[in-house]
């Protein structure tokens, strides 16, 4: 285990910082929420209002500061770390770690009120606040409050800790508040909302909100605000680029963007102006008497940063940076972005300093640090094994910097199981399951810290599915692996991360068994053969007949044509078939309900021959467990014939994805 290292650089730095940051401008000029003089060469201390804070929570970022402690959560490997830095000594404290297979469940909605930092996710389908002390004196408490309405749809605007939601349900939206004292939800009422609007800000008493329209052929965005003590509604700007939509209240003015020019109009709507032309903005936000602009640079495919005090030519460059994820200001007039991998199991926050104008990682590399709790995670996007393949199940550990003597204990469906545990922490345990379905887990760690006898403990699911086929091949088969179980197999098709293997047979050309391979891992198998028994369908009757998955609802049965090597249309009744007669209508129809008997085979094998049209029969179940990389399994047979090569052909498609 490690301990906390600080570097002498960043200890100048927060030095330095800490020389200015603590005057706070109690009487700066200009005016509106976000007053200050706009000075880009002063750094100051100034508290990001709510209407900031809104703007930020469009892009569900995760990071606060007040005069002596920055917050922020970076994703490492799939799992996110929430961070607290001491302004004043420099320390870094991991303050919570959560799984983030499903990119959902991530911090977000985050502000500092009261001596604590709050902070909302996702568990499940619950909707969560959690806080901790900005001094980290106590432990966090994890689920402070709970939204308990099916309703939830974004938060965005707060007033003290008051927040203001957008909700839906039953095809209806609604705007409420959920106040974090009490955990009391109200609606709020606007007799001219009529559920059309979507609220992005909250400033005095005013709530405004927008809705998208079509004019000219083109989708923009129509901005009114709302009294939230009277409920009327006034119309502020009548047309904006729809990602403008939040627009930047500043100065007593709502500043927006329309096709490539900067505007701004007063809060009742009038004395329009435009500030900036030849800008193609795509965020905006404000500050302390600032705008801060993301807009696009199309020569070099990034993106220019600039801040814009109202009345200026021109706009001040910060910097240039690559498409990032968030926009947020800290209370000096920082611009936080991040970087992610494009996979987002990986994300880390960079600050665009507004006095220098250099990005630093606030997070630095090889930095490490203290760790406020011990933690322990099983992560939902490996929770899946397979019927008689061995499954190795970890739970990652993140215990104290001096812990040792450190024992895994596994519990399997009821079994106990000794496990072991690396310099990695890992803690890990092998088990086959011989059923499907969702098994219920646990594991304990027990160790020593400080002296002290700990424990800590966690409980999850995984899944039990089925293998592709009899081989063993399933989602998780590496392309080495499933080159050694077929010596034979080539690759057909193969470009960025998606390939193709085929198996062929040197004797039978229609014969080949398929795998196609998709960032990573085997989405679907097929395998097509002639159908050259006397009854082919004996085949299908036997698919469906014969289903392995208790949890899959009624057969889906189907008519389809086939052309060009694919379906092209596909018939829930014979009734658009052309040619069909009377009687082919009734004997297809029987076999759609499943009515036919053997001695209808003969007639349906001959109907489908003359009207060139296939049988389909598939069954689809969803995966009861989140997180993981696929959230269905889809088993579907196709039958048809081959005018081309004089007989049927019988086709069975398996597939683990995301089809729902």
């Amino acid at each position: 285990m490690k301990k906390t290292t600080t570097l002498l650089t960043f200890t100048l730095a927060i030095a330095m910082l800490l020389t200015t940051a603590c005057t706070v401008s109690d009487n700066p000029s200009g005016g509106g929420d976000n007053t200050g003089a706009g000075d880009h060469n002063v750094r100051r201390y100034k508290q990001i209002s709510p209407s900031t804070e809104s703007v930020n929570w469009k892009n569900y970022g995760c990071t606060a500061s007040d005069t002596e402690n920055t917050f922020f959560a970076n994703i490492e490997d799939d799992i996110q770390r929430l961070y607290h830095r001491n302004l004043t000594t420099g320390k870094l404290t991991i303050v919570q770690e959560i799984d983030l297979s499903e990119w959902d469940n991530r911090f977000k909605y985050v502000f500092i009120e009261d001596g604590y930092f709050y902070y909302f996710n996702k568990q499940e389908d619950h909707y969560i606040y959690n806080r901790v002390k900005t001094d980290l004196s106590q432990l966090p408490e994890t689920g402070y409050r709970e939204y308990n309405e099916p309703d939830f749809s974004n938060i965005f605007a707060r007033t003290g800790k008051t927040l203001y939601l957008n909700t839906y349900a039953n095809e209806k939206y609604a705007i409420k508040t959920w106040n974090l004292d009490n955990g009391e939800v109200k609606d709020v009422a606007l007799a001219e909302y009529n559920g059309k609007y979507t609220g992005t800000m909250v400033v005095d008493n005013k709530l405004y909100a927008y809705k998208y329209k079509v004019v000219d052929k083109r989708t923009k965005a129509e901005i009114v605000c709302f009294d939230i003590n009277t409920g009327e509604k006034k119309l502020i700007v009548e047309q904006c680029n729809i990602n403008s939509n939040l627009g930047a209240v500043m100065d007593g003015r709502l500043f927006y963007f329309q096709d490539s020019e900067l505007c701004s109009v007063d809060l009742n709507g009038n004395d329009p102006q435009t500030h900036l032309t030849d800008i193609y903005i795509k965020k905006i936000n404000s500050h302390d008497g600032l705008l801060y602009l993301y807009a696009d640079n199309a020569e070099d495919n990034r993106y220019d940063i600039y801040t814009y005090k109202p009345g200026e030519a021109a706009p001040t460059p910060l910097n240039s940076i690559e498409k990032n994820t968030y926009f947020e200001i800290n209370p000096w007039g920082d611009l936080l972005f991040t970087q992610n991998d494009q996979s987002y199991t990986h994300e880390s926050y960079y600050c665009i300093k507004k006095t220098s104008r250099n990005i630093e990682p606030l997070l630095y590399p090889n930095e490490e640090a203290e760790r406020l709790q011990a933690g322990l995670i099983v992560k939902s996007q490996d929770a899946d094994t397979y019927v008689n393949i061995p499954k190795t199940i970890t739970a990652y550990t993140f215990l104290e910097n001096d812990a040792t003597d450190v024992t895994v204990t596994w519990n399997i469906e009821g079994t106990t199981v000794s496990g072991t545990y690396n310099h990695e922490g890992k803690a890990c345990a092998t088990a086959t399951f011989n059923s499907t379905g969702l098994k219920n887990l646990s594991c304990t760690i027990d160790y020593i810290s400080a002296g002290k006898k700990k424990c800590i403990t966690t409980d999850c699911q995984i899944i039990v599915l089925y293998p592709y086929n009899d081989k063993g091949v399933t989602p998780r088969t590496t392309k080495k692996e499933l080159e050694q179980m077929y010596p034979t197999i080539e690759v057909t098709d193969e470009w960025y991360d998606m390939a193709r293997y085929v198996l062929k047979n040197p004797v039978d050309t229609l014969y080949y068994e398929s795998f196609s391979y998709v960032n990573g891992r085997i989405t679907n198998v097929t395998k097509n053969e002639r159908a050259d028994e006397e009854d082919p369908m004996k085949s299908l009757n036997e698919f469906i007949e014969n289903g392995d998955l208790s949890e899959s609802p009624k057969d889906m049965r189907k008519l389809f044509k086939y052309a060009d090597g694919e379906i092209t249309v596909v018939y829930d009744s014979p009734d658009k078939l052309e040619d069909a007669t009377d009687e082919d209508k009734a004997l297809l129809n029987k076999w759609l309900g499943g009515k036919e008997t053997e001695a209808d085979h003969k007639q349906l094998i001959e109907t489908a021959k003359r009207l060139n049209v296939g049988f389909y029969a598939g069954r689809f179940f969803s995966i009861g467990l989140s997180g993981l990389p696929f959230s269905a399994y889809m088993k579907s047979f196709m039958l048809r014939h081959s005018e081309k090569d004089g007989t049927f052909i019988k086709q069975e498609i398996k597939m683990y994805d995301n089809i729902f």
